[in-house]
């Protein structure tokens, strides 16, 4: 057993620069290891904006109109999350006076720098960066003081800052610092785990990958564990009321808080959605400290149900999805305030339908499963059309329903082809080359507009996916294809040799030339 680490809490283990030197090398490239989809979709871009919109209606009266509110997000990885969120609270607010009358910016923000190139090199990011509703910020929540904006130039300090900040948190707290503990009987034990692993791996590098732990724990003073007494409170509580459990403790997410606190001046709004859990019946039960390593990474389960407490503590208030362990949902504001919209928002979206995680169930059934060979087409037709709708016009499911929406085609009345095509427009809309499923989507999109006879917008999307992903067969193809549809018989030869070049199997393009002559 080769000892790496020992007697000291999880939070200041070696794991902790581990990680952050993989996020920090890795740039963009951590993402096509590290899951990102649950947390950057049109549904959650889509609720975001709505208990956004919320959160503002109720502060109109306290904003000060001749300022910026700005928009905050951390960790913002590949950046996808960005434009499906600004998208769709544009579009929202151009339906309210007030609030379309509001200077709203959005800033980007991440640790590391290859991750702010990446942005600037995105066609769509760059565009709305230039345009000066977008910006972005090289920005580490747990030791920063202030935000400087990389295109304006300008610094949110406690300073500057005129109104409230919105702040967005999604899969980050679950890869910052934690501490873990068991309660029993009235005494709260902190973990210290001892971190090994095998001989063979001596004198290289430590990995992520290569790590086990074995639990030490040692009684602790709630009263003095940390400087920070609202975070003693939180602790003094768990240990006065649970029984027999094991908790994580989310001392980065706290830091964050704290922070945030003392940049806004005790005016924030956060929404943030990780894997975790929001009550103490998920810690019920000693186990030991967890540690489950990903390709390059790991990740925690966030404790929600401190970070409610700890809100309370500061005088705000907290909204939180049901329990869900792989992805839950907590918005909070740091002071109660008005919050009448918000709170009608908060049970709508998070508790009485919880649409984030029903929205995601839909994405991982779809991916699942094909529609039935002997199924009515017009049945198929309306289940591809209302999942795309009840997804807020994600990409990966529309490009999931790709197959409903093509067998349910044929028999598609007049009525229900307008209804498709403004289904498409809304779908394009989203469309980034960030997000999950785009190239699928880009190719359903360009097949139902050839089929919907809108020759011009099946070449748009064509020419906008192979700039994007590079010339292919079905590129070359559907160009053959609106050349034959307009009588440009030369033209539609000329492509379909195109697309056989990439593509000599493809008995459908033979055939197509064949009947040309």
């Amino acid at each position: 057993m080769d000892v790496l680490d020992r007697d000291k809490p999880l939070s200041q283990c070696l794991i902790w620069p581990l990680i952050e030197k993989f996020y920090g090398e890795s740039g963009p490239e951590a993402w096509a290891q590290t899951p990102y989809y649950p947390t950057s979709n049109a549904f959650i871009a889509d609720t975001y904006a709505e208990l956004t919109l919320a959160f503002l209606r109720d502060r109109l009266p306290e904003l000060r109109r001749d300022e910026p509110i700005y928009c905050v997000e951390l960790a913002s990885g590949l950046g996808a999350f960005a434009l499906l969120f600004w998208r769709a609270l544009e579009r929202k607010r151009a339906e309210d006076s007030a609030l379309a009358a509001l200077d709203l910016r959005y800033v980007l923000t991440d640790f590391t720098e290859k991750n702010l190139e990446h942005w600037w090199a995105d066609p769509q990011l760059r565009a709305e960066i230039e345009r000066g509703v977008l910006d972005s910020a090289l920005y580490w929540p747990e030791r920063d003081t202030q935000i400087t904006l990389r295109k304006s130039g300008a610094v949110l300090s406690t300073e500057t800052l005129a109104n409230p900040l919105i702040v967005i948190a999604n899969y980050f707290f679950d890869s910052i610092r934690h501490d873990f503990f068991q309660a029993e009987s009235g005494t709260l034990r902190e973990a210290l785990p001892i971190i090994w692993r095998d001989y063979g791996h001596a004198n290289l590098p430590p990995r992520l990958d290569q790590l086990h732990f074995t639990d030490a724990y040692r009684d602790i003073d709630t009263q003095r564990y940390y400087a920070q007494p609202r975070w003693n409170a939180v602790l003094e509580h768990y240990r006065t009321t649970l029984s027999e459990a094991s908790f994580l403790f989310p001392i980065g997410a706290l830091t964050v808080l704290d922070r945030l606190w003392s940049l806004t001046k005790g005016r924030f709004f956060l929404l943030a959605a990780d894997k975790g859990f929001h009550t103490e019946v998920a810690m019920h039960g000693h186990y030991a400290t967890p540690y489950t390593p990903h390709t390059g990474s790991f990740s925690y389960a966030v404790n929600f149900h401190a970070l409610a407490r700890y809100v309370d503590n500061l005088g705000g208030r907290s909204w939180s999805a049901h329990e869900n362990s792989s992805l839950t949902t907590f918005v909070a504001t740091s002071d109660v305030g008005p919050s009448e919209a918000l709170s009608r928002a908060a049970w709508h979206y998070l508790q009485e339908n919880d649409v984030i995680k029903n929205s995601f169930a839909l994405a991982e059934l779809l991916s699942a499963t094909t529609p039935k060979s002997d199924a009515d087409p017009a049945s198929l037709l309306r289940i591809g059309i209302a999942c795309v709708e009840l997804s807020r016009f994600d990409s990966f499911v529309f490009a999931s329903c790709g197959e409903y929406l093509q067998k349910g085609l044929a028999v598609c009345p007049r009525e229900v082809r307008a209804a498709l095509r403004v289904l498409l427009a809304r779908v394009e809309a989203n469309l980034s080359p960030l997000v999950l499923g785009a190239q699928d989507a880009y190719g359903w999109l360009r097949y139902l507009y050839f089929h919907l006879d809108q020759l011009d917008d099946c070449l748009r999307v064509s020419a906008a996916a192979v700039a994007l992903f590079g010339p292919n067969h079905d590129d070359a193809f559907y160009r053959g294809a609106v050349a034959e549809a307009r009588g440009d018989r030369a033209g539609a030869r000329v492509y379909f040799g195109q697309a056989l070049e990439h593509d000599p199997s493809s008995e459908i393009t033979r055939t197509r030339l064949a009947l040309l002559g």
